[in-house]
């Protein structure tokens, strides 16, 4: 597989070049555009078997996270203790803690969380948590990033170096869900967790009830169909690095560019119909 050298970034990384061509396209969509994803499917290490389910999305991509963030520090700070004593219930390791310490771990938690995203929308990149983010993903733009190939030396996960260089694993578009469907269902593992992580899941249920969560498409050539942003229409295909003529999405791309807007498809259907 030939690699180059991405350079349109914080930091150059190898990647093929239709990789390349990928994230340039993703980093020229409009801000907060509404699209939609066909095909989805993600990680299937959280599913039973691995089998991961197959969803179509409408999203809202390239979205301004320093607001997304304000929203949330306003969402938790109105979260009290009482609102989350029916959900504590449910959970043997936390309803078997004394009430003092229970309210103890929420306090942590909550404030935990709040400290955590005022230090990120002050720039503030220590920590551990952070310090392995900036390690192991690099930025594109606003709401386009990458993973690295990494792998875990001396407990710690660092990206893997060729020539000096990290590789990329896979394009990560940031995204807000307004609709899921799912195509193909699939049963997520049971994971049992210990009291502050079940506190942090039950805190961040109802932070989202009061705000919008945010998720992450990590996008490679055989996990999805389909992603239509704004005008730009992207297939799996436009992933595989072949040595062969220009992918329809690609070209329906390249039309655009020259001004034929959504007349771009019917031209070159029509060029193809020539050629038959």
């Amino acid at each position: 597989m030939s690699l180059i050298t991405y350079k349109n970034a914080n930091l150059p990384f190898l990647c093929t070049q239709a990789q390349a061509d990928m994230l340039d396209r993703l980093a020229a969509l409009n801000k907060g555009g509404i699209g939609s994803v066909k095909g989805y499917r993600p990680d299937g290490a959280k599913f039973v078997g691995g089998a991961a389910p197959k969803w179509d999305l409408q999203i809202i991509t390239r979205f301004d996270t320093s607001k997304l963030y304000a929203r949330k520090i306003k969402a938790l700070e109105s979260i009290t203790f009482a609102e989350c004593a029916t959900d504590i219930a449910k959970h043997d390791a936390l309803s078997k803690m004394t009430s003092g310490d229970c309210l103890a771990l929420f306090n942590t938690r909550r404030d935990g969380a709040i400290a955590s995203m005022k230090a990120t929308l002050e720039g503030d990149r220590s920590g551990a948590h952070r310090e392995a983010h900036d390690r192991n993903y690099i930025h594109i733009a606003e709401g386009v990033k990458v993973n690295l190939v990494s792998e875990k030396v001396d407990g710690v996960q660092k990206p893997v170096l060729t020539n000096g260089l990290p590789t990329l694993a896979s394009i990560l578009l940031p995204y807000l869900e307004l609709k899921k469907t799912v195509v193909e269902p699939a049963e997520y593992k049971t994971v049992k967790s210990g009291a502050p992580v079940l506190m942090t899941n039950i805190i961040e249920s109802k932070m989202n009830s009061r705000s919008v969560g945010y998720k992450m498409l990590s996008l490679k050539a055989d996990n999805f169909d389909a992603l239509n942003v704004g005008k730009q229409s992207i297939v799996a295909d436009d992933l595989k690095n072949v040595d062969v003529s220009m992918s329809k999405s690609k070209l329906v791309a390249l039309l655009e560019a020259c001004g034929f807007t959504g007349d771009a498809l019917a031209l070159m259907e029509a060029l193809e119909g020539d050629k038959a």
